[in-house]
């Protein structure tokens, strides 16, 4: 269920910030204005007068959004003569967007009752997760692609209960 609930924080995009310093000057503005307007998304979500976790109808249409800018500065920047050295900060902002706007395509999912979304404030922003709370259809789909799988864990009883949440099919 973790791997389906992925997050968003203010925090950690602020925390690259300091890298974009090291990205080459024809690419650092835009990828500044990017950080930026990332944040702003993540703002976005914040109930008015909220101070405590909400739950929250996510606003799908500007995560998406900002993915495709994220995604087509990603290409000029991959397209580009620049070296990408090991943890470029330019490919972790992206990826970490990504992810997460990826993990929205569920909740958007009217069919879907696994999900939901939730804003939690700090004072420097705030925090946008998607929890799932059974991931076993997903997880069977991935099954569908082997003969057999093997799942082990020290808490796999009562066997039935952990085989239907993992998406496995408790009968042999």
């Amino acid at each position: 269920m973790d791997y389906y609930s992925p997050a968003l924080s203010t925090i950690t995009l602020e925390q690259m910030r300091a890298e974009l310093r090291h990205v080459p000057s024809r690419f650092r503005s835009e990828a500044e204005e990017l950080l930026d307007a990332c944040i702003q998304v993540i703002v976005s979500c914040r109930p008015e007068g909220s101070s405590k976790p909400s739950r929250i109808e996510p606003p799908v249409d500007s995560f998406l959004e900002q993915d495709s800018r994220l995604r087509a500065f990603l290409s000029r920047y991959l397209d580009s003569d620049v070296d990408i050295q090991r943890g470029d900060v330019i490919m972790r902002l992206c990826f970490y967007w990504s992810e997460f706007s990826e993990g929205l395509e569920h909740v958007a999912d009217p069919e879907s009752s696994e999900f939901f979304t939730t804003f939690h404030p700090h004072a420097t922003g705030g925090l946008v997760k998607i929890t799932c709370c059974d991931a076993s259809a997903m997880l069977k789909d991935r099954y569908d692609d082997y003969e057999q799988v093997v799942g082990f864990s020290a808490t796999l009883k009562p066997f039935d209960y952990y085989a239907r949440l993992s998406g496995l099919d408790p009968q042999p």
